[in-house]
């Protein structure tokens, strides 16, 4: 790690939530997990290679595609 942190906020919710949780291993802070803000740390953070985002589109790109077991794709944003 070199000391810095990239975001990108994505507005989204339900099932799409889930699948960007799923591609990248993050975890959500919710009362279903059980991660509050004041309990979150490194470990529930998500890793992915590349995302590249448009106003309407997010693509996650796993770090490693061969050996990811993670389902990564497109994601649909809807226009807030």
């Amino acid at each position: 790690m070199t000391g810095q942190l990239s975001c990108l906020l994505i507005r989204a919710q339900g099932d799409v939530l889930k699948d960007i949780e799923a591609c990248v291993g993050a975890t959500r802070v919710s009362d279903s997990t059980g991660v509050t803000f004041q309990k979150i740390g490194i470990q529930h953070f998500g890793r992915c290679k590349e995302v590249i985002s448009n106003d309407n589109k997010t693509l996650f790109i796993p770090e490693n595609p061969d050996k990811s077991k993670n389902l990564c794709g497109c994601v649909e944003a809807k226009g807030y």
